[in-house]
Order: C-alpha cells, then structure tokens, then sequence
C-alpha cells in the first residue's frame, strides 16, 4: 500500500527525532505544536489528550490508520510533534484518512 503525504512527514520526523510518544510524555510536558492520536485509542486516553489539548490550545489530528502502522511502534497510541514547521506541514497535508480538530481560541 503506499503512503500518503501525511505518513512521510511523520516518518521524516521520527527520522529526525522530532515526535514525543505517548500520552504520559505528552500530556505530562510542555505545549506541542500538533498532537496526533489514533481512532483506537482508550478512553482514558482520549479523555486525557483531548483535555490537555483543550488547556494547551493545541490542535489535534485523530487518524483512521493505526499509528503503531505508521511509526512502526508496538502499542503506539499518540504522538505528537517537537517542531513547529513539521506540525505545520502535516496539517496542510491531511486527507480523508485523518480528523483534524482545531484548538478553541479563548481570551
């Protein structure tokens, strides 16, 4: 099957070391420019990353694909990006595979 733009660029950043794995890792650190889950993901874990991105205005892409698939990681649920261009790049890019869902903008 072959890859679409949106797995490259996540194989380019797991190249480069620009992806922080995990909801623990993610949500227990700074703002990301983008986190990525998966649709199977648990719910806890849903709960988790949905509630840290809506504190953190952090946009999030929910995927059709697994991401253990894309990231060639066992048990892979979420990932996010440590580069902003990266991030940026990827969410020009999304298709019909993934759900982007934009930060609230509060005042």
């Amino acid at each position: 099957m072959e890859k679409d733009k949106v797995e490259t660029l996540i194989g380019f950043a797991v190249k480069a070391s620009k992806l922080v794995y995990g909801s623990d890792n993610i949500v227990g650190g700074r703002k990301k420019p983008l986190v990525i889950m998966c649709g199977s993901a648990a719910e806890n874990t849903r709960k988790s990353v949905i509630d840290f991105c809506n504190r953190t205005k952090t946009d999030l892409i929910i995927t059709k694909k697994t991401l253990e698939e894309i990231v060639y990681r066992k048990n892979c649920k979420v990932i996010a990006f440590k580069d902003a261009q990266m991030a940026g790049a990827v969410k020009k890019n999304i298709n019909e595979n993934y759900t982007l869902i934009v930060a609230e903008v509060r005042n």
